[in-house]
């Protein structure tokens, strides 16, 4: 460790230099005070905050008429053939399939009755 803390001391480039001289620090001390007694610049960038508030407006309107859109007209898979009614008697299918995957289907059978025997 003291190999690297006598590297760094050696390669100070202000190891060298001489302290600034009373006049040299005077003239910074008085340019120094005199930028914080001036009026502070406030530079108001409505601009961007206008921008991106308008963007937001604009992404929220446009995913609202979209909903409403598809909302009014059909979808091409709701928009196909009507489904015809089954046969009087027919067993019927009714399929579903979830987000994960797993499909359910069922058989209707209208002439399916339970015998209870309570």
């Amino acid at each position: 460790m003291t190999d690297v803390n006598r590297r760094l001391r050696d390669a100070d480039p202000l190891q060298h230099e001489t302290a600034p001289s009373a006049e040299d620090r005077a003239r910074m001390r008085r340019t120094i005070l005199a930028a914080s007694e001036s009026e502070p610049v406030r530079s108001v960038r409505w601009g961007r905050a206008v921008a991106i508030a308008a963007a937001a407006v604009l992404v929220a309107g446009g995913g609202l008429m979209m909903n409403r859109q598809a909302a009014v007209r059909p979808s091409s898979e709701t928009a196909a053939e009507p489904i015809a009614a089954p046969a009087p008697g027919a067993r019927t299918q009714v399929q579903f399939s979830t987000p994960g995957g797993t499909r359910i289907v069922w058989t209707i059978d209208p002439s399916f009755h339970i015998k209870g025997t309570r």
